[in-house]
C-alpha cells in the first residue's frame, strides 16, 4: 500500500457514511457480478484498436468505473445509479487508457499518493486517515489496495490525456457577457399561428389515396418491440440497515442462481416464499412504470431472448430478478387496422401544406405593411388580413410558450428578431406554421450579472471543457473501432 497514512480513528458520522456507501456498493456490484463467472473469463468481451479485450480484463475496468462512480457521487450515487450505463463507462475507460498508453502518458507514485490523499472520503478533519482508507477499501470498494491504487493511476493518466484538450479551452469576457444575456434576457413576441387542423375538415381522401399514403409511410405505422416478463422484486429504501441490505442481496442472488439453473423463476420464487409478478406486454416507449425497473434492466430486457433470466438489478426502490417470457418484435400494422389513422395523418399532412402556403402569403403581406414613426403595427395588420394575432408572455430561451409549446425554431426566430428587423420568416412548429415579430426585450439586471459573473464564468468554462472532452472521446472511439460482444450471441462464440 502506498505510504501516505497519517491519523487514525472513526467517528459515528464516518461509520454512518461507510454504512450508506456499503449499501450503494452492493447496488453497483450487480453490474460487475454479471461478468464475474470464472468459467467465462476467457470469453472475448470486445475489441478496441484491433486488440482483443477478454472478459477478465473488461471486469477490472468495470470495477474501476464502479469505484469512480462511488467517488464522484458518494452517498448520492443511489439517485444517479439507474441512469448510469456502467458497460459504456467501462468501455470509455478502456479506450482512454489504451490511447494514453499509446501516447506514452505516465502517472508517478507521488501523483497517485497525492490524488488519494486529497479524496474527501478518505479524510478526517481535513487530513488523510489510514484506518478510514483501509475500512472503506475493505467494506465499500471491496478491493485490494494495490488494485485500487493502480485504478487511480489509470484515472490520473486519463486526466492528463484529456487535459491536452481542456487546456485549450478559454472563455473571454465578451463570450461570458453574450452568453449570460442570451440565457437570461427575456423576450416578448407577437405572432400569428396558422393551425392546420381546422383546414383538414374541408379536405377529402379516397381509399386509393389512403392506400398510396400507407404504402409510402409504412414504417410510421410500425409497432414497437414489446416484451412480457416475470419478476421478483425485493423492496429497499435508503433508511434500511446495511445488514438487511446484505440479506436482500443474498436472497436476490439465490433467486437468480436457482432460476438460472432450472429456467423457472416461478418455482424459485415459490421455493423462497417470494411474490412473483408479471409485467404484461410493454415497449421501451411506454414502459410499465409500476415495476420501478432501472434503465439498465429495461435495456437488457429488450436485448434478451425469451427464457433468459436476467441478473439482479438495483433501482432506488428495490432489487429485481426478471425472466423474459415473451418478446414480440416490431411489425408494420395491416392497412385495415390503421385505416383511420392513415386518413387522419394524410388529411393533416395536406392541411399543413395549405397552412404553410397561407403563412407564406401572410408573411409577404405583413412585410409590405407601412410603418408609423418607425414602428409597424403587425398585430393590426394581421387582423386586417382576417387572422387573430397573439402575444407571448416574456420568456427566456428554452421556456415553454403557451399555445406554441417547446420550439427551438420559435426561440431562435424570437432571438433573431429586433427593432431594426422585426419580422421573422415562416417558422414551422408542432402546432403549425407561425410568423412572429419583435415586441419587446427585458434587459438583464446588470447588478445581478456582476454578482454572479464569476460563478457563471466557471459554469461556462466547465461546459466548454465538457464539450472538448466529449469531442476527444468521440474521436478516439471512432479511431478505436470499438466492437462490444457483451449481451450478444457473439459473446459465446469468441473464445480463443
Amino acid at each position: 500500500m502506498l505510504k501516505l497514512f497519517r491519523k487514525k480513528g472513526l467517528t459515528k458520522k464516518i461509520l454512518w457514511v461507510i454504512a450508506v456507501l456499503i449499501i450503494l456498493s452492493f447496488a453497483l456490484g450487480y453490474s460487475v457480478s454479471r461478468y464475474s463467472n470464472p468459467t467465462r473469463t476467457n470469453v472475448v468481451a470486445g475489441k478496441v484498436f484491433g486488440q482483443t479485450i477478454r472478459l477478465k480484463e473488461f471486469q477490472s475496468y468495470l470495477l474501476a468505473a464502479r469505484d469512480q462512480t462511488l467517488l464522484t457521487y458518494g452517498v448520492e450515487a443511489e439517485k444517479f445509479l439507474p441512469y448510469i450505463d456502467m458497460n459504456n463507462e467501462a468501455w470509455t475507460r478502456i479506450l482512454l487508457i489504451k490511447e494514453a498508453e499509446r501516447r506514452g502518458v505516465k502517472a508517478l507514485d507521488r501523483e497517485v499518493i497525492s490524488y488519494i490523499g486529497h479524496i474527501p472520503a478518505f479524510q478526517r478533519d481535513g487530513e488523510f486517515d489510514k484506518q478510514l482508507y483501509k475500512s472503506i477499501l475493505a467494506h465499500v470498494f471491496r478491493r485490494d489496495a494495490r488494485e485500487f491504487e493502480e485504478a487511480i493511476r489509470d484515472q490520473i493518466k486519463i486526466g492528463k490525456l484529456l487535459q491536452t484538450s481542456v487546456g485549450r479551452v478559454s472563455v473571454s469576457e465578451q463570450t461570458i457577457r453574450e452568453e449570460y444575456i442570451k440565457r437570461n434576457r427575456k423576450l416578448q413576441a407577437g405572432y400569428v399561428l396558422i393551425d392546420p387542423k381546422p383546414l383538414a375538415k374541408d379536405i377529402s381522401a379516397s381509399d386509393a389515396d389512403l392506400q398510396t399514403y400507407y404504402d409510402a409511410h409504412r414504417d410510421t405505422f410500425k409497432t414497437s418491440d414489446t416484451i412480457n416478463a416475470q419478476y421478483v422484486k425485493l423492496a429497499i429504501n435508503e433508511k434500511m440497515p446495511s445488514a438487511e441490505h446484505q440479506k436482500l442481496n443474498q436472497t436476490a442472488q439465490a433467486v437468480y442462481q436457482k432460476a438460472t439453473a432450472s429456467g423457472d423463476l416461478a418455482a424459485a420464487a415459490k421455493e423462497l416464499n417470494l411474490e412473483l409478478k408479471e409485467t404484461g406486454l410493454f415497449s421501451m416507449d411506454t414502459p410499465n412504470l409500476e415495476t420501478g425497473w432501472s434503465l439498465e434492466l429495461l435495456s437488457q430486457s429488450f436485448d434478451a431472448k425469451p427464457g433468459t433470466v436476467l441478473a439482479p438489478s438495483v433501482s432506488p426502490t428495490g432489487i429485481t430478478v426478471a425472466k423474459i417470457i415473451d418478446h414480440q418484435p416490431a411489425s408494420v400494422q395491416p392497412f385495415d387496422k390503421v385505416k383511420e389513422q392513415v386518413r387522419e395523418r394524410l388529411l393533416l399532412d395536406k392541411a399543413t401544406v395549405i397552412a404553410k402556403q397561407k403563412a407564406i402569403d401572410i408573411r409577404a403581406a405583413l412585410a409590405k405593411t407601412p410603418s408609423a414613426e418607425g414602428k409597424t403595427d403587425f398585430a393590426a395588420a394581421t387582423r386586417n388580413l382576417g387572422y387573430t394575432p397573439k402575444e407571448t408572455p416574456f420568456f427566456a430561451v428554452g421556456d415553454y410558450i403557451p399555445e406554441i409549446g417547446l420550439s427551438e425554431d420559435f426561440n431562435t426566430a424570437a432571438e433573431t428578431a429586433s427593432e431594426k428587423n422585426p419580422l421573422s420568416d415562416v417558422v414551422i412548429t408542432a402546432k403549425g406554421p407561425v410568423i412572429l415579430w419583435y415586441e419587446a426585450v427585458q434587459p438583464i439586471d446588470e447588478k445581478k450579472f456582476e454578482e454572479v459573473k464569476k460563478d457563471f464564468a466557471l459554469t461556462l468554462y466547465r461546459e466548454e471543457s465538457s464539450k472538448a472532452v466529449n469531442s476527444v472521446v468521440k474521436e478516439i472511439r471512432a479511431r478505436a473501432k470499438l466492437e462490444s460482444y457483451l449481451d450478444k450471441k457473439t459473446v459465446n462464440k469468441n473464445k480463443s
